[in-house]
């Protein structure tokens, strides 16, 4: 199971389950357009819809899959070098740790982020209220 990504130059290093990792000869942005494709949408359109639903126009959450609710976020700004996309639903807890977030996954791995608590915790606040209007919208 993937649990994070982010992009290395022209590659994105994709953090999975017990502490593997791969890395894939595209940007983060294509892999994530390739998911939304497979499911039927555009990235773009995710985007779009999110903005709307959620009514904000910055580090929006994007709904790769309807049916199996498989929600991303960015920690920054998705168009910055240094953004980290987490898979929502994999994350079971997060805790500060002085000005940066200790992440921690179903897998029980962890990473820590140079991000703001308050960050992470509006990131998933975001993501829990698209997953909210999905199943008040089915």
């Amino acid at each position: 199971m993937l649990l994070a990504m982010y992009q290395k130059k022209e590659m994105t290093v994709l953090l999975k389950e017990h502490g593997k990792y791969c890395i894939v000869k595209k940007p983060v942005l294509s892999l994530l357009e390739e998911a939304c494709l497979f499911y039927g949408s555009t990235l773009q359109g995710r985007t779009i819809a999110a903005k709307k639903i959620l009514q904000i126009h910055q580090k929006v959450p994007i709904l790769v899959s309807e049916k199996k609710e498989t929600l991303w976020f960015p920690t920054v700004s998705a168009t910055r070098d240094d953004c980290i996309w987490i898979h929502a639903n994999e994350v079971v807890s997060y805790h500060a740790k002085g000005k940066r977030t200790q992440v921690i996954f179903r897998s029980k791995d962890e990473i820590e982020l140079a991000i703001a608590y308050r960050t992470i915790q509006r990131q998933m606040r975001r993501c829990e209220q698209l997953r909210m209007y999905l199943r008040a919208h089915e």
